[in-house]
Parts: C-alpha cells; sequence; structure tokens
C-alpha cells in the first residue's frame, strides 16, 4: 500500500514538473510574440499594453485594431495605385492628341 502511495505521489510530482514546464515554454512564446506584436508600432503608450500577473504584453484588441487600420490603409493605397495606373495610358494618350491637334498635324 506504501509502495503504491509513493509511486503515485512521484508520479504526480513529474507531473506538476511537466505541467511547469510547459506553462513556462507557453510564457516564453507569449512574451515573444507580444514583442512581435509591438516591432508594429514600436513607440506607444499604456494603451499598447496589458498587465497578465506580473507581466506585461501587446494588448490583443489594441494589436488587432492596428493590424485591421494597417491592412485598409494598405489597401487603399494599392486601389489608388490601381487607379492611377489605369488612367495613366488615357492621359498619356489624351496629352499626344491634344499635342497633335496643336502642331496642326
Amino acid at each position: 500500500m506504501n509502495e503504491h502511495l509513493a509511486r503515485r505521489a512521484t508520479d504526480r510530482v513529474k507531473r506538476i514538473e511537466r505541467l511547469e514546464a510547459e506553462h513556462e515554454r507557453l510564457r516564453k512564446h507569449a512574451k515573444l510574440m507580444s514583442d512581435a506584436l509591438l516591432e508594429l508600432r514600436p513607440l506607444g503608450g499604456s494603451e499598447m499594453f496589458t498587465r497578465v500577473g506580473e507581466e506585461f504584453y501587446a494588448d490583443p484588441d489594441y494589436c488587432t485594431r492596428l493590424i485591421r487600420e494597417m491592412r485598409q490603409e494598405l489597401h487603399e493605397l494599392r486601389v489608388a495605385e490601381v487607379r492611377r495606373s489605369a488612367v495613366a495610358p488615357v492621359m498619356v494618350a489624351l496629352t499626344l492628341n491634344a499635342e497633335v491637334e496643336q502642331s496642326g498635324d
């Protein structure tokens, strides 16, 4: 009976050690991800952070909004560029036509 209890206690200690090690790996990973998110906008104030336990991490809600805003801005820039490139050949043709008409040819 004592041997059985000792084995169970040893198994529980090993499980706790595994869980603690996994917790530490996840904590380090969360910190790395947080630091990567903060690279989106390296300068910022307290609105960028949230406290988890004793540590501060990038605020997921703030970073989500920031990423959405950046994606929207990039999309708008791309649309504007496509429109400019689509209009450019027409403007060149109109300019050439106007020059030809002015020269009398």
